[in-house]
């Protein structure tokens, strides 16, 4: 007996360390930008996870906060720190890792894609082969500058778990939320980096079903600009803000692929980017290494 009060005792500080949001009544809250600074436009969203009154199903539910409009995203199981997704239905074996909030520094898995799913989905595609890549945690960030967060993990992503290729960029890393998933470019649907582009979805606040703020991001601790001196650049999330005397305004990834032109207005321009990163901004015939 005393044996299994000193177990008990041993793990109790762990059980108090697994977090895990995905559960009834937990609400990502979510703001979108486009990234055209000539027509500015923001929307609010928020995500639902809820559990129907049998409690045979879970589900995350996108709601539109300007219009009303509740749709339907993916199925939800979850399994301790781990989040499965089902676009389709409920009752089919068709269950695909969304999360992995256990794993550590050193570990890795597949991922599956479920922003493309639900694509496929609402076109109609009868086609259920969803992509997956192999994510390695490289790094968790137990402390940082949002005001009320869990620990960050930070993920290299790669084709495959030979992790000899890199999948998207060597300048790019993938940023998890523990117990909350990545914050953009998609909420917590997109749960690794890609190609999108033209607006930036990103999550703002979240709360649990009592109301207690689990996560708040009034300032990110991993945003930074270097060599900062007139034309003045400030970096506020996946927003870049130029201020300049100059028209335009250009935006090239770390490899000089030109990510777009930019005008500014009235000496401002609000530039939406949609992943983490480095960046390059040239204004005013200088150039200025950005990490977002």
């Amino acid at each position: 007996m005393k044996k299994l009060v000193l177990l008990i005792v041993l793990l109790f500080p762990f059980v108090l360390q697994a977090q895990n949001y995905f559960k009834e009544g937990t609400t990502w809250f979510l703001e979108s930008r486009n990234i055209d600074p000539t027509n500015p436009r923001v929307g609010h969203y928020s995500i639902t996870f809820e559990t129907d009154e049998d409690h045979k199903w879970s589900a995350l539910y996108e709601t539109n906060d300007d219009t009303g409009k509740k749709d339907f995203l993916v199925y939800v199981k979850v399994d301790g720190d781990k989040v499965f997704f089902n676009p389709w239905e409920w009752d089919t074996d068709d269950w695909f890792l969304l999360y992995d909030f256990g794993l550590d520094v050193g570990e890795g898995c597949y991922v599956y894609d479920a922003y493309s799913a639900i694509s496929k989905r609402e076109y109609g595609r009868d086609d259920r082969n969803v992509q997956s890549v192999y994510v390695k945690c490289v790094e968790i960030v137990d402390k940082h500058e949002w005001a009320v967060s869990p620990p960050l993990m930070v993920f290299d992503q790669y084709k495959d778990e030979t992790c000899e290729e890199i999948n998207y960029s060597d300048y790019f890393k993938l940023y998890w939320v523990k117990g909350i998933g990545m914050l953009s470019p998609y909420g917590v649907i997109l749960n690794q980096l890609s190609s999108l582009a033209g607006v930036s979805i990103s999550v703002k606040r979240v709360v649990d079903k009592d109301g207690k703020v689990v996560l708040d991001v009034a300032s990110s601790g991993i945003n930074e600009t270097e060599t900062v001196k007139s034309p003045r650049v400030e970096v506020d999330g996946l927003e870049i803000k130029v201020f300049s005397n100059d028209d335009f305004c250009d935006v090239y990834s770390a490899d000089g692929k030109h990510v777009g032109s930019f005008r500014l207005i009235d000496g401002v321009g609000r530039i939406s980017l949609c992943a983490n990163g480095v960046y390059i901004l040239k204004v005013g015939g200088d150039s200025y290494k950005i990490m977002i």
